[in-house]
């Protein structure tokens, strides 16, 4: 499109996957709400997740960087300056925070001034170089691994 007149185009945002397949995003409340009832059983105060799949199902976010910071009341996105748009748009039942850096750093590091105690991780998703940077930002809280929370709810199908 040639610009013209010293007017800057407008162009349209497209909307997210999910919202031109279905109409509406993805019913994450209830994607969130099941994982939330894992967090109690396994006695946990947080979950980091980090695994795109599995930060894609329970947000709805389709960026190719971000965390989540998971807990009993709440939710958080950890994503870059380069999908603020994008995240607030996409993501669904959760809050966002924009950071320099590693998203799942910083997902720890609010996980440890937030919650105390037992700090879920996703033990299959992570590399060893991961979990020392997660043992470093989380001195004071029991690392727990966790295996398929996430995977074994995508396997359940749901209204979408």
């Amino acid at each position: 499109m040639p610009f013209s007149g010293g007017r800057i185009p407008r162009h349209r945002i497209p909307a997210s996957r999910s919202q031109r397949l279905h109409g509406r995003n993805a019913p994450v409340a209830a994607r969130l709400e099941k994982l939330r009832q894992r967090l109690v059983a396994g006695k946990l105060a947080t979950l980091l997740v980090g695994s795109l799949p599995n930060v894609h199902y329970l947000t709805d976010f389709s960026g190719s960087a971000g965390a989540l910071l998971v807990s009993a009341d709440k939710a958080i996105l950890f994503t870059d300056s380069r999908y603020d748009l994008q995240a607030h748009q996409e993501a669904e039942g959760c809050a966002i925070r924009i950071v320099k850096g590693d998203a799942l750093a910083a997902a720890a590091r609010a996980a440890s001034s937030a919650a105390p105690g037992r700090v879920g991780f996703e033990g299959g998703a992570l590399s060893y170089q991961a979990h020392r940077q997660l043992r470093e930002l989380l001195p004071k809280a029991k690392l727990v691994p966790t295996t398929g929370w996430v995977e074994t709810l995508r396997m359940q199908k749901d209204s979408q």
